[in-house]
């Protein structure tokens, strides 16, 4: 949808007395998506399947274009005959007389009225003098620059020390190129810094001490006030400022977060002929911002800082860049990393997607020092006390719908809720939660609205009466409307389920609470859930066993292996194949430039039971580079035992599991040693520099030769039985034959080492044992033990990292399966036919299969059951 001329839709409000400007709210939600394009929206709910989007969702690079359609065709007779100005979710209407705006303003609200759109009253100004319209200002002197874009240069205080200095100038000398006699302007600046006394090598600390310290409040002269007024003056002006162009070009946003503040700058590319013919491209700033950090955003990591700033910046240019090409700059790679990352954290999915609401076409990383322009303007406050304008009295929030209106900014008038406000308009605690659950945002201070809503959870309106819904303790109010027999309210569910999700019988019970009150709800909910087919096909797992954990007496008695996949280092590897012997914590690292097979891990054990010896016990998963003759014809040749366990079972995972996590960590260290705690917290075995493998080896020394915090020895130590705390041997004695004593009190001391090891490895089995099992009688059904004969599903653990559009679709629990026979925590299966199924099951990938009472294969186990009991009756009467 074309926008028009952006420049001449201001120039048309400019001139006039009067000017009112309104801002729409709720309007991608109001814009529905055509049922062909719903499947593009899909996306996946762990244990609860896949959804797509009916309204039109932020984040779509059609969707400003598409909302603008919307509003064009609505109001394309205003904007045809010249009532009101339109640019997106931007309105505006301007008029020399008073009377005549009224009549335009009442023609507009009540076409908005009637074709079901909403404005948001905290972004609409009326009958003012100036005002901000697509990014710039609009008034009777025409169209300059928003000053709010401009206050981080303008309200620049001049500089007490050095380091604020060349912040200053670092900005400005950016743009040099661009300012005529640049180099004779700063000058007086320069010559400031050439004054300070640094040594001939320093490092970045010992800089920044240096610079701060060396004050500049003595040598300030007027010479240095003129020549930093003009460079603020000339960077907030043409030609060096720029007005926003909306042809397609990209908008460039540079941003920068310090633990002092957030900065922010906003350019452009244009292009300029030269006296000679010659086009040259130049970057010209359009807009700049700054925030000083808040005591809560002054805590954060520096991964979160670099976005909050970045959210900052989106969301002070959004009035220029909004649905227009956007490319980022950033000098935090990490965060580069994140947006263009599927797979996140909670915490750090709600940042990227309060992000990708904009149409980002390009993430790019500046390196810190060339990241001047930024790096200056988030650091304008530092060394200076906080004040009420800096920006450090509210907090960036992660959630796009903040900083868009689309929360409690729908305006309604109703004269219960208007005699309620009246009631109560002398008492402001009262009136701030009324307002709250009328979703009136006349509050601009976010603080104090988060405050109001939080009170507001406690109440509830009826009529004219504010009512206390509860006090600390949780509780829900209903009204009974209506009663319904169990079988009705279980039909209203399957609509219910199908129009708004498979969300489980919690979400669902809300849902049906203001429509039907039934005394078996609860019963009608739940075998609803446990005959949808969907049902039965999606949701997540559950903790049915309890923690069985594995502990030895000594070395080698039994080792466990797994693999790693990283990603293609130096010199080809990319798999790790990794075993860890149980009683010390020791482990090995092969690398291989093939995935794991047979052969791999013949190599890798063979060169353990040749360097140390051969374990009493090997055990691993069922997978094919482990459960295969070779491996088990290799075992039994070194008189090693073979034990197979369930795939996905945490008897393998939870014992090599701790060690992957550790090893990555090493040598993310060892490969990045600048990065700070969190790139590497938020590291991945993707992310994984490509010289890992020289690194591997010392990685691999600096984890066995830890000492381990449960048992107080290194898996070194505990290994090759060395005693520790013992007096050395004396030089004289060392060329002497060793006496029998001294043989027996050295395998005295390893001896007791390995039980002091052993007891504290029992110790802290006992603790993970007892927290775990707790965790597990907490939540429903809490320990499970399948019968059996009795029908279950098992879980397709290989499903969660597919790449496969196809896969992805596919149900996530199986087929019915019954149950042969219970190994501790797994299981053996076969088919419903009695095939046996090859392998193990873990009681985590299982649950409980629910027959629909009238179907085929309920009526089939009924029989069986029956013809089970007779045969069981006649066995008896025998």
């Amino acid at each position: 949808m074309p926008q028009g001329d952006v420049r001449g839709k201001q120039q048309a409000l400019s001139g006039h007395r009067w000017l009112c400007t309104f801002d729409f709210t709720s309007g991608f939600y109001a814009v529905t998506v055509a049922e062909e394009s719903r499947p593009y929206t899909c996306f996946y709910v762990e244990g609860r399947g896949y959804f797509w989007c009916i309204k039109m969702p932020f984040g779509l690079t059609g969707a400003p274009s598409t909302f603008a359609h919307m509003t064009g065709i609505h109001l394309h007779d205003f904007l045809a005959d010249g009532t009101m100005e339109l640019f997106v979710d931007d309105g505006a209407s301007a008029d020399d007389d008073f009377d005549s705006l009224i009549s335009k303003l009442r023609r507009i609200f009540t076409c908005i009225r009637d074709r079901g759109m909403s404005l948001s009253p905290s972004k609409s100004q009326f009958f003012v003098t100036d005002a901000v319209f697509a990014g710039a200002s609009v008034g009777p002197s025409g169209v300059t620059a928003d000053h709010a874009k401009l206050t981080a240069i303008v309200d620049w205080q001049p500089p007490k020390n050095a380091l604020n200095l060349n912040s200053f100038l670092g900005l400005t000398g950016h743009f040099r190129d661009l300012i005529k006699d640049y180099a004779k302007i700063e000058a007086p600046l320069r010559n400031l810094l050439r004054e300070v006394d640094l040594p001939k090598t320093y490092s970045k600390t010992t800089y920044r001490r240096i610079l701060t310290n060396h004050v500049l409040a003595e040598r300030w002269t007027d010479a240095h006030t003129d020549s930093f007024l003009t460079l603020k003056t000339i960077l907030t002006s043409e030609p060096v400022l720029r007005h926003p162009k909306w042809d397609g070009t990209p908008f460039i946003v540079t941003t920068d977060g310090c633990q002092e503040g957030f900065g922010a700058v906003l350019t452009q590319r244009f292009q300029t002929v030269l006296p000679n013919g010659r086009t040259v491209e130049h970057l010209h700033p359009i807009a700049f911002a700054s925030k000083r950090t808040s005591r809560t955003e002054e805590k954060y990591k520096p991964f979160l800082l670099e976005f909050a700033a970045l959210k900052f910046a989106l969301d002070k240019f959004s009035d220029i860049i909004w649905g227009f090409p956007i490319e980022i700059e950033t000098d935090c790679q990490a965060l580069r990393d994140v947006l263009i990352n599927d797979k996140l954290n909670a915490a750090h999915a709600r940042w990227r997607d309060s992000i990708l609401a904009h149409q980002i076409v390009d993430v790019r990383h500046v390196p810190g020092r060339l990241n001047v322009v930024a790096d200056g303007i988030s650091r304008v406050g530092e060394g200076s006390p906080r004040t009420s304008t800096d920006g450090s009295t509210w907090t960036v929030s992660e959630d796009w719908e903040s900083s868009l209106g689309l929360i409690q900014d729908i305006f309604q008038i109703d004269d219960e809720h208007t005699a309620l406000l009246t009631r109560f308009q002398n008492e402001p605690l009262f009136l701030e939660v009324i307002q709250a659950l009328l979703d009136l945002d006349t509050d601009t201070d976010s603080r104090r609205l988060r405050r109001a809503q939080h009170r507001a959870s406690q109440y509830m309106l009826d009529k004219c009466k504010t009512m206390e819904t509860h006090h600390r303790a949780r509780t829900t109010c209903t009204i009974t409307r209506r009663m319904r027999t169990s079988d009705g309210s279980s039909r209203t569910r399957a609509p219910t389920t199908q129009n708004g999700g498979h969300w489980g019988r919690d979400s669902i019970k809300i849902a049906l609470l203001d429509r039907i009150c039934s005394p078996h709800l609860d019963q009608s909910i739940i075998k609803a859930i446990q005959e949808c087919g969907q049902c039965k096909n999606f949701g997540g797992k559950h903790l049915h066993s309890l923690l069985d954990p594995i502990t030895r007496r000594h070395p080698f008695e039994l080792l466990v292996g797994d693999y790693l996949a990283l990603p293609k280092g130096k010199g080809g590897y990319h798999t790790v194949g990794l075993y860890l012997d149980t009683f010390s914590q020791h482990a090995w690292a092969f690398k291989y430039k093939t995935a794991g097979s047979a052969k791999t891990t013949n190599n890798s054990l063979q060169q353990i039971f040749r360097a140390y010896i051969p374990p009493e016990t090997f055990m691993s998963d069922g997978g094919s580079h482990f459960d295969n003759n070779d491996v088990r014809d290799t075992c039994t040749s070194w008189h090693v035992r073979t034990h197979i366990v369930a795939a996905y079972s945490p008897w393998i995972n939870g014992l090599v599991e701790g060690t992957n996590k550790l090893l990555l960590h090493i040598l993310q260290r060892l490969c990045a040693p600048d990065l700070n705690d969190a790139d590497i917290n938020a590291a991945t075995w993707d992310t994984l520099p490509g010289h890992w493998p020289d690194r591997l080896d010392e990685a691999l020394q600096a984890l066995n030769t830890r000492i381990l915090p449960a048992l107080k020895f290194t898996p070194k130590e505990l290994l090759l039985s060395l005693p520790i705390n013992t007096n050395p041997t004396p030089t004289g004695d060392a060329t002497e034959p060793v006496e029998p004593d001294a043989i027996a009190l050295h395998l005295a001391y390893a001896a007791q080492q390995c039980l002091d090891g052993c007891d504290a490895i029992v110790a802290h089995a006992s603790k993970r044992k007892a927290a775990f099992d707790r965790r597990v009688q907490r939540t429903k059904p809490g320990e499970v033990i399948f019968i059996p004969g009795s029908l279950i599903q098992v879980y397709r653990s290989d499903l969660e990292t597919t790449l496969s559009t196809a896969r992805k679709l596919l149900p996530r629990w199986s087929q019915p399966r019954r149950v042969i026979e219970r190994i501790k925590n797994s299981y053996k299966l076969a088919t419903i036919d009695g095939f046996p199924i090859n392998g193990t099951f873990h009681a985590r990938r299982l649950r409980r299969y629910h027959l629909n009472s009238n179907s085929q294969l309920a009526l089939d186990e009924g029989r069986r059951a029956a013809s089970e009991n007779a045969w069981i009756d006649v066995a008896d009467t025998d």
